[in-house]
């Protein structure tokens, strides 16, 4: 595949990342400058992973979590979810999508506290 950051110059999209199939929530800070992945419906099933980029999403970093995705947080697909600065800091919030092998609706609202100095997430728990 390829990509662009201004749609005048094109580059390949290196191939060290596995994207999902479908079903990944993309979340944007609002200064644009990071992007997330979490979730998605990947060849394997769906995983409880969440991804940051710093450019635009040519390269990705798994994120580390005071309470990592997959012990609480289970795998998801088809989340919704938007990127939230609040007095108490910057949030991800994340609502329903489907869970687990058989993709079982969920109805789970997920917070998570933003801290992009140290790239991670803290406080992640369910609402």
């Amino acid at each position: 595949g390829f990509f662009s950051s201004d749609a005048s110059e094109w580059g390949r999209i290196p191939f060290d990342t596995t994207y999902p199939q479908e079903g990944g929530l993309y979340v944007e800070s609002p200064d644009g400058e990071t992007l997330y992945l979490i979730g998605g419906l990947y060849g394997d099933g769906r995983r409880a992973s969440i991804l940051r980029s710093s450019d635009k999403g040519v390269t990705w970093t798994a994120m580390s979590s005071d309470k990592l995705p997959g012990e609480d947080f289970h795998p998801l697909s088809h989340a919704a979810g938007y990127y939230h600065d609040s007095p108490e800091g910057e949030e991800i919030i994340i609502f329903g999508g489907r869970l687990g092998t058989e993709g079982t609706p969920s109805s789970q609202i997920w917070r998570a506290t933003v801290d992009r100095s140290s790239g991670i997430l803290n406080d992640f728990e369910e609402k």
